[in-house]
């Protein structure tokens, strides 16, 4: 169901398409905001399951489809989905605040209030976006959205989840909730800043009635409290603020029991600081005044900080120069280290050549001094022989047979002379030994 306002100039769209899908019914009504737009399309739904989709809105192509898979396979009667932040275009962000998973039992795919009395009411935003509900439920309910300008789908969501007997979270956003429309009903809020506490007394004179209502009592306070706080910070003026507080004095302690209940009640310490604090305002003037005094503190504050920004800054640059230095020494030690390590490779390989000319002067020392020493036996044995020899040639055996055998050995040697030199020369010769010739 997607609810919108035309203009003449595109209400011709909606019949454009209508006239393509029989499946689309253009329905139109004098202007009367959305929950009585919603309402008349309730009214003539026929199909299982019932969603909504604002104007400035989108769906994933594939969302519905998943939706009602997820709502028939489990029997649900809601389907809780989570959401997309979304600014136009194809990309979108996950928002984790529309589904919270982590306030749900794991072991419970499918739950009811039962399940999760203290948290019914928490673990999702309270928008119609991203939800999914099966038509026979919400009839049998008689539920429908209340005629106000806005917020009224508190009623609608919260009674809901509240009434359900079989709920399941389906964890895949397909939901594109638009965030950057100025026009749209959450930022409008200045308009009608009051609907969402009329809303919300709808809603506790509904639940109360419930059976369920003592065990689900502080889920409503928290999500009150939660939605108060949320409507203070979005309007944009004072008058506005202080219609919302004037309303909250009176009626505050009994729909929130502010006055009743310990811190530990409550979910959210840092949204009940700020209604609480709210709330001791008497007027505007004292606010502005509280306000101004913040102001005070808050630029004491900035101050102060600034000066830590400018000191850790100063640190910061003076890091920079020491981180600066300490890589250039660090360049510079590894340079230095780089020639070392050549040096030492370079010493090694000297040293080890001087250990190859050492071990090859050993080797040659080793041979010279066993020349040496095969020299000096050499010497020695020739020195025996010699020895031998001169024993010998002054014995008189020797002698004697050189005397015996003069005759034979020159007669030898003349033999030889002769046929090597011819006669002549052995004459001559022989003429010489014998001092006859010169």
């Amino acid at each position: 169901m997607r609810r919108r306002r035309f203009d003449g100039r595109h209400a011709q769209y909606p019949a454009e398409y209508a006239a393509r899908d029989g499946r689309i019914v253009v329905m139109t009504q004098e202007h009367a905001g959305a929950g009585v737009a919603r309402n008349l399309a309730l009214d003539a739904a026929r199909g299982e399951y019932v969603t909504f989709l604002d104007s400035d809105d989108a769906f994933d192509a594939d969302y519905l489809l998943k939706m009602t898979d997820r709502a028939r396979s489990t029997r649900a009667d809601v389907v809780v989905g989570g959401t997309y932040r979304w600014q136009g275009g194809e990309a979108a962000t996950a928002e984790p605040s529309s589904l919270r998973l982590n306030l749900l039992p794991r072991d419970l795919p499918v739950f009811c209030w039962r399940d999760v009395p203290q948290y019914i009411f928490n673990f999702y935003d309270g928008g119609p976006g991203g939800k999914l509900f099966r038509r026979d439920f919400i009839d049998s309910l008689r539920l429908r959205f209340p005629a106000l300008p806005r917020a009224e789908d508190i009623v609608f969501v919260y009674t809901a989840l509240g009434e359900a007997s079989r709920i399941i979270a389906y964890d895949a956003p397909g939901y594109r909730r638009r965030v950057n429309n100025p026009r749209s009903l959450e930022h409008t809020k200045d308009e009608s800043p009051l609907a969402f506490w009329e809303a919300t007394k709808l809603w506790k004179r509904n639940l109360a009635a419930s059976e369920c209502w003592p065990q689900v009592k502080q889920s409503f306070i928290n999500s009150t409290l939660d939605r108060c706080a949320y409507n203070l910070r979005m309007v944009g003026t004072l008058d506005s603020v202080f219609r919302i507080l004037r309303e909250l004095k009176t009626q505050a302690n009994e729909l929130m029991e502010l006055d009743r209940r310990d811190r530990g009640y409550f979910y959210n310490p840092t949204n009940l600081d700020y209604v609480t604090r709210l709330l001791q305002y008497e007027d505007e003037s004292e606010y502005l005044f509280a306000r101004c005094r913040r102001l005070d503190g808050l630029e004491l504050q900035l101050r102060n900080v600034n000066a830590r920004c400018a000191k850790l800054e100063k640190d910061r640059r003076l890091a920079a120069q020491e981180a600066s230095r300490r890589q250039a020494a660090e360049k510079e030690l590894s340079a230095a280290r780089s020639q070392l390590q050549k040096e030492t490779t370079q010493r090694q390989a000297a040293e080890k050549e001087l250990s190859a000319a050492r071990s090859q002067l050993q080797k040659e020392t080793s041979q010279r001094q066993t020349a040496e020493r095969e020299a000096e036996t050499a010497r020695n044995q020739l020195r025996t022989k010699e020895k031998v020899i001169h024993d010998l040639q002054r014995s008189v055996s020797f002698r004697l047979g050189r005397i015996l055998t003069w005759a034979p050995r020159k007669a030898r040697g003349g033999v030889r002379c002769w046929r090597d030199h011819g006669l002549a020369h052995t004459l001559r010769r022989a003429l010489r030994h014998l001092g006859l010739k010169k």
